[in-house]
């Protein structure tokens, strides 16, 4: 499976380049095509290039998810955000 970068379609098999031009996606003929793989959170279709497993509309979910708890708990505990911050990162290193 294959994702256009430019139009976000997922095809099976891109235009095939004659040697002097790129191979290009069927829907838009961009050649930013990559070999895709499915998101590990939500599922969407994402170009396989990095090492990254979830797609950035989860990445940006979580990042807003976290944000959350460390506004949240820095109010309940009376605490700055960055000790919350702090908390929890030592936390997370003890749980390795």
């Amino acid at each position: 499976m294959y994702i256009c970068e430019e139009c976000g379609a997922t095809f099976e098999e891109p235009i095939k380049g004659n040697g002097i031009e790129k191979d290009s996606c069927p829907n838009c003929g961009d050649w930013g095509i990559y070999v895709a793989k499915k998101c590990s959170c939500c599922g969407e279709w994402m170009p396989a290039k990095g090492l990254e497993d979830i797609c950035n509309n989860c990445k940006v979910e979580f990042e807003r998810a976290v944000d959350q708890f460390v506004e949240i708990y820095a109010e309940a505990l009376d605490l700055v955000e960055s000790e919350v911050v702090e908390m929890t990162m030592d936390y997370l290193e003890r749980r390795m």
